[in-house]
């Protein structure tokens, strides 16, 4: 499984789009896809790589439930108006969500929506209205999408479209970056620091009676697969308590499995007010939701269950029902517990062997590898370049992320092998030794 350069078809291809897409010169280091099948992709000239940047097939690609399921309901019918009515899938995925949901089944309700941005910009609608306040608090280097209000709480400088956007109505706060602590400090000696200046920017910045809503993900990913400490949550959550201020999970990129848990904020065990979904939840199709309390939901514009006329799209819900059918039938959970405990202890005894990887951390099959320049944790991105580059030379895709760009993330589907991990773990081992 090794690839030197791109073939002639792929060139040829990224010429007709450059001339309609107008697409970054980095695109020329991508692929043009031509099938995929559970974790692995083949691009038109006939290559083979292990796809270990999956954040939207979690359950693999062309599973055979959700394919089955599609098939099945496209010779029904594809989609119907809101104003004619509802249809099976639409309600029946509704109830397997609350059954999976982390948070009581007993009188949440769900809204669809096509996209994990517009269940994140649903939940910023809802939590303003029911709160009756303004002020949102986001994390620095958070991701909750790039619509023009999503875009005012994700916390990149480079996501806000280099400043045009505004941030007004939001406050930013650290996240708990225990590798990098904005403070100094080292865990479990700092007692949480970073919530301490969260106490200050509600003295000094927002007070509590105008802030509506905390909106925050359970693993940082665009941040760099960042991972708060043990009683990170359980403490931000009394502070919201106490303050009437609403706790918004962001699962659109951590939920449906990747961690080990079909959402990662049970990892810490507290109970957010909503939760956002999205990407793997439609197995590959475009689907989001958002599920909250039904007084919650009442506050907000949606009507009769969705967010937009394709919300709730009856092809891509029995493609969600598949697929979490297929996370429970085929084990998916356990086994990325499994197989990412595995890769764990590879990376990290690579360590050894690689002076430059800085860091590793990860929950199931959502695993980073910080790339570093010197002992001082200089951020190396141009190692993280190199490194990526090679794995895909050599078979492997995998993407970078990070303040910096310079985190390397793997994120393979569900339902990959220990054999498939065990060769990704080589081909990286390979790329790192040229760098």
């Amino acid at each position: 499984m090794v690839r030197s350069h791109p073939g002639p078809k792929t060139v040829k291809l990224f010429e007709r789009g450059q001339q309609c897409f107008s697409w970054p010169d980095e695109f020329v280091n991508k692929l043009m896809i031509s099938r995929a099948s559970g974790a692995v992709i083949e691009d038109v000239d006939g290559n083979s790589y292990l796809d270990f940047s999956e954040s939207v097939s979690s359950v693999g690609h062309c599973n055979p439930y959700v394919v089955d399921a599609v098939k099945d309901q496209v010779e029904r019918f594809i989609h119907t108006s809101g104003s004619v009515g509802h249809t099976e899938p639409f309600v029946e995925l509704a109830e397997q969500l609350k059954k999976i949901l982390p948070m009581r089944a007993e009188g949440s309700r769900i809204a669809y929506t096509t996209s994990g941005t517009e269940a994140c910009d649903f939940a910023m609608e809802i939590s303003r209205r029911y709160t009756r306040r303004a002020i949102i608090l986001a994390y620095h280097d958070a991701y909750h999408g790039m619509t023009g209000s999503t875009v005012t709480i994700s916390g990149s400088a480079t996501s806000r479209l280099d400043g045009v956007s505004t941030i007004s109505e939001t406050a930013y706060i650290p996240y708990p970056n225990c590798y990098r602590c904005m403070f100094g400090q080292n865990y479990p000696e700092c007692e949480i620091s970073c919530l301490n200046y969260m106490e200050t920017v509600m003295e000094a910045v927002a007070r509590p009676e105008s802030i509506a809503a905390v909106f925050f993900e359970p693993i940082q990913v665009h941040g760099g697969i960042i991972i708060p400490p043990p009683d990170y949550f359980r403490k931000l959550e009394k502070i919201c308590k106490e303050n009437g201020i609403m706790l918004v999970d962001d699962e659109v990129f951590t939920g449906f499995g990747k961690t080990g848990r079909f959402f990662a904020i049970e990892h810490w065990k507290i109970t957010p007010d909503i939760v956002c979904m999205g990407k793997a939840m439609g197995a590959g199709l475009p689907m989001g939701a958002i599920a909250c309390r039904e007084n919650y939901m009442k506050s907000g514009p949606g009507r009769g269950g969705r967010f937009g006329s394709f919300g709730g799209n009856p092809i891509a819900a029995v493609a969600s029902m598949a697929g979490i059918r297929a996370i429970k039938d085929q084990k998916m959970l356990s086994n990325a517990s499994r197989v990412g405990e595995y890769m764990m202890k590879a990376l990290s005894d690579m360590q050894s062997d690689f002076g430059y990887f800085g860091d590793i951390r990860g929950k199931g099959l959502l695993i980073g590898v910080e790339l570093v320049e010197d002992e001082k944790k200089t951020p190396s991105v141009k190692k993280a370049q190199r490194l990526v580059k090679r794995a895909i030379e050599r078979g492997l895709i995998i993407s970078r992320a990070g303040r910096h760009h310079n985190v390397v993330k793997l994120n393979p589907p569900l339902m990959v092998t220990m054999e498939q991990a065990a060769e990704a773990i080589e081909i990286l081992r390979a790329a790192a030794k040229d760098p």
